[in-house]
């Protein structure tokens, strides 16, 4: 006898007869056609009314389990989604500390779309989430203290980013320096209301960047930052700068990026505190260039553009030249400035154009260059004896003009070495190489990569990186024996890669203005 699954009540024995044998007595008239007894029609009318009570009691039974079931699966999820939310409450996140989740809240990208643009903003999302999170948000003032602020006729900055919130930023970032960021398109019309709000913490910030296009004349509102810039270590004007001297007196000053635009050129300098400024990257005419050069002595990296390869604007300067005793990283847009420049601290050098001027002006300077990243040149002769006298070179980057393959052949040819020696670069151990195609030159490229893996030798390679240029991004196939090559290397310990013309541009370090 088996008990109930539920309660555990034996159940009742059935004493009903089974279908099979109440019919079985009348399986004949089921195989043929014919015509029942009355006394079997009688029996037949019995069996048929005790089977439907039967189908009824067991529907009923159905009924009452297919309830119970029903309840059971009910208790069943409720259960679960109590153990769910209980659950929960034992998650490592809810048990990180503030100062991790901060970091978190810090690098998560926080953006925001004002019709076709993206503007960054800081993150209000997390006080939407829980009170741990709003509370350890507002008590990082880092996370609170860049501010981006765009400005467009359908975006005036104050709807874009109304008072209040520029307001709740101001104090949420408590006593930090401020990172700001204006950006603006095509619209004058400010609310004076909203700039006397951002001007009223002008003495917190830290750094100032701003973009404007077209003309803008909230520069010329700055003017009365002047005095007030006392955290404010670095600018970056983009486009139309006004002729304003908001910025000329900022003790802490030490970046400055003045650009407007590709191949376009500043037509006045901006009033700064030059005498101060280490790192600087500009578009100006030659002559600007080299009076903002003659006025920041104390320059360490610099990144001259000039608007353009014209080199008859070095006419107005021809023979000047800028001292610069703490140089140490330069980029240029236009090689033939070298003659006009003399800095003996040099270590890093980026030369666009080509590399005649680069003698003299090493001889001048008696500079000791560790890094020379050369593009757009030609591997004459000059680059050949020019290699020579910088035997303390270990990282250098060639990116010649295209379809002077010969002159790089014969380039590679004299690099290799021989006897565990070599006249030029015998210091390296990184080398870069780019190019529209290889062609010819590959075997000569390799080759002389592999001279220069001997253990035993001095100037062994360790470092080699190899880009080819594109007309369409990612659709440049390399050619298997070349990707042989590359694995070869590595197989020999040697860093060696192909990596893109886009991933070469940010791997080179060109700081183009």
């Amino acid at each position: 006898m088996t008990p109930c699954w539920n309660c555990g009540t034996p159940f009742l024995p059935d004493n009903t007869p089974s279908p099979s044998t109440a019919f079985r007595e009348l399986s004949h008239l089921v195989a043929g056609n014919e015509p029942p007894q009355d006394s079997e029609v009688l029996t037949l009318r019995k069996v048929i009314a005790a089977e439907q009570e039967r189908i009824d009691a067991l529907n009923t039974r159905i009924e009452t389990l297919q309830s119970t079931l029903t309840r059971l699966v009910e208790e069943r999820t409720a259960r679960e989604e109590l153990i769910h939310q209980h659950a929960t409450i034992l998650s490592p996140i809810r048990r990180i500390p503030a100062e991790i989740l901060c970091e978190i809240f810090y690098w998560l990208p926080c953006t925001r779309r004002l019709g076709s643009h993206t503007v960054d903003c800081p993150p209000w999302w997390a006080g939407n989430v829980c009170s741990y999170w709003r509370d350890s948000a507002l008590g990082d003032p880092y996370l609170w203290n860049s501010i981006h602020l765009f400005h467009s006729q359908a975006f005036p900055v104050e709807k874009s980013v109304p008072a209040s919130m520029l307001e709740a930023q101001h104090l949420r970032s408590a006593n930090e320096p401020l990172q700001v960021t204006i950006l603006s398109w095509g619209s004058d019309d400010v609310e004076h209301s909203w700039l006397n709000i951002l001007l009223s913490q002008s003495n917190r910030w830290a750094s100032l960047r701003i973009v404007c296009r077209p003309a803008f004349s909230l520069l010329g509102l700055l003017c009365p930052l002047k005095n007030q810039l006392t955290q404010l270590m670095a600018i970056e004007l983009h486009n139309n700068i006004p002729d304003t001297d908001g910025f000329s007196v900022a003790p802490k000053l030490r970046h400055a990026l003045l650009a407007h635009g590709a191949c376009q050129h500043l037509s006045s300098i901006v009033p700064l505190p030059w005498h101060q400024i280490t790192h600087y990257r500009g578009v100006y005419k030659a002559q600007y260039q080299l009076h903002i050069l003659r006025a920041a002595a104390d320059l360490v990296e610099c990144g001259l553009g000039f608007g353009g390869p014209d080199p008859t604007q070095l006419n107005a300067i021809s023979g000047q030249v800028a001292f610069l005793p703490r140089l140490r990283r330069l980029h240029l847009r236009l090689s033939r400035f070298l003659d006009h420049l003399e800095a003996p601290a040099l270590t890093d050098l980026f030369l666009v154009g080509d590399v005649d001027p680069l003698p003299s002006f090493l001889h001048r300077s008696s500079c000791q260059l560790t890094k020379l990243v050369l593009t757009y040149s030609t591997a004459s002769e000059t680059l050949r004896e020019t290699l020579k006298s910088i035997p303390g070179l270990t990282h250098l980057t060639l990116e010649p003009n295209f379809g002077g393959q010969q002159g790089t052949k014969e380039l590679f040819r004299a690099m290799q070495v021989s006897d565990g020696l070599s006249t030029i670069c015998p210091n390296l151990t990184e080398f870069a190489y780019g190019d529209r195609r290889l062609g010819d030159i590959a075997a000569g490229l390799f080759a002389m990569v592999r001279s220069r893996l001997r253990l035993d030798s001095p100037c062994r390679l360790l470092f080699f990186r190899l880009w080819i240029h594109s007309p369409t991004p990612g659709t440049h196939q390399l050619p298997d024996d070349v990707a042989g090559q590359i694995d070869l290397l590595c197989e020999e310990g040697i860093d060696a890669a192909y990596i893109s013309h886009g991933d070469a541009a940010k791997w080179i370090g060109h700081r183009r203005p």
